[in-house]
């Protein structure tokens, strides 16, 4: 009986392997139209009013300004929409760098690289991944240029990314660049493109993709990144070597820090050695907690456990610069969360976060509209909750940037 089950399940994986679709067919089938992401970036265009105030100076300047940077090749064509010119982020962007207006790295030397841990399910990892990284990219003023890699293989970062051409490279995830660089895998495609002649920056490269919102890149990830986990724990049987763990900083993040300012790591909901790379890889890490008695008593557990983590890491948690717990989810409506969001803080201390992300409906509508909360139309969910998601998210992202401001990243945690 045994032997027919194993058989049977040796076919089956025979027949789906024969119908597997790429990747790059995968992404395209779920990402949105261009349709949509052409309105999505309307969404986020301003006036040449607007464009004007934000660059600092008077609207007849700015028009001036607006036509020499078209005619040096520095943008492209504002948009048309109902009778009235539009710029998009990458025109306001690009323009401001062509002025040489002051922005994020002018202020911040070392880029911040920022896990976003815990082992525990339904916290809103992801969610927090996305909404911290869009709020600091719409920040028009220093415009950092934020990354979020998805470590985390069930892939929900996928769904904000552009929709990709025909022409371009089947996508490749973190893992996948991770094990075919340190040459822990010579069969898989980051070989092939290896041995087309590409290079490890162009492979690294080919495998960001942008999203609707300038400034905004990710690296996607795909279920078959769970393969790193066993091949961790197959090398650390052979030779009790944690190199692994290194693997995502030396090949992935590393390299791209002197493109990013901010660069997100979004985990999976588990203690692996695929979160510890993570770890070993970020100066600054995040703990989302729901305020519910048995999410906080599962964060309590988790907590417990870090410092033996970081003990195990080659740097041994040195790396860490920052660390916050960050309050999410929580009901101001009803009040049913206050009295355990004030034990939190009387445990955590300076380590909690003064700004919490507030329970709303607009997240729920982010989520199944596949878009950030900073999508959303005035349809789309009640004004009160839209304003709630957006100002709970906005204080947070300002408080990270004013720590940040007081870090010397580059400096010993003595």
């Amino acid at each position: 009986m045994f032997a027919n089950i194993k058989s049977q399940i040796h076919k089956l994986a025979e027949n789906v392997n024969k119908t597997e679709i790429s990747r790059l067919e995968a992404m395209m089938e779920e990402m949105k139209s261009a349709e949509d992401l052409d309105e999505l970036i309307v969404k986020h265009s301003v006036s040449q009013r607007e464009a004007a105030r934000i660059c600092g100076m008077s609207e007849a300047s700015f028009r001036i300004k607006a036509q020499q940077a078209r005619d040096d090749g520095v943008i492209d064509d504002v948009k048309i929409h109902a009778n009235r010119y539009l710029y998009t982020l990458e025109h306001i962007r690009r323009l401001m760098e062509w002025m040489e207006k002051p922005s994020w790295r002018d202020k911040f030397a070392e880029c911040v690289v920022m896990a976003i841990y815990s082992n525990k399910g339904g916290t809103g990892k992801s969610t927090t991944a996305t909404s911290i990284a869009a709020g600091f990219a719409l920040d028009t003023t220093e415009r950092p240029n934020v990354l979020v890699i998805d470590l985390d293989p069930q892939g929900s970062q996928r769904i904000f990314s552009s929709t990709p051409d025909d022409t371009r490279m089947n996508s490749l995830s973190a893992v996948d660049i991770m094990l075919g660089a340190s040459g822990e895998e010579d069969d898989g495609a980051y070989a092939e493109y290896i041995e087309a002649g590409y290079s490890h920056e162009e492979i690294l490269q080919e495998s960001i993709y942008g999203t609707h919102i300038a400034g905004f890149d990710v690296i996607p990830a795909f279920p078959d990144d769970e393969r790193f986990t066993a091949k961790f724990w197959i090398n650390f049987a052979k030779g009790g070597k944690l190199d692994f763990v290194e693997y995502l900083n030396k090949h992935v993040v590393g390299p791209l820090k002197k493109y990013y300012d901010i660069i997100i790591i979004d985990t999976a909901p588990n203690i692996s050695p695929l979160t510890w790379t993570a770890v070993e890889s970020a100066n600054a890490m995040i703990t989302p907690v729901t305020p519910r008695m048995m999410d906080w008593s599962s964060t309590c557990q988790f907590l417990n456990t870090l410092s033996g983590q970081f003990d195990d890491l080659p740097s041994k948690g040195e790396n860490l610069k920052f660390y916050r717990l960050v309050v999410v989810n929580y009901d101001d409506e009803k009040n049913r969360d206050r009295d355990l969001l004030n034990r939190i803080k009387d445990s955590a201390g300076p380590s909690l976060a003064n700004n919490i992300i507030k329970r709303s409906h607009a997240f729920e509508s982010a989520a199944r509209k596949y878009c950030t909360i900073y999508d959303l139309k005035s349809k789309d969910a009640p004004a009160r909750q839209l304003e709630k998601a957006r100002d709970s998210v906005d204080s947070l992202v300002r408080e990270l940037r004013l720590e940040f401001a007081d870090i010397d990243w580059g400096g010993s945690n003595e």
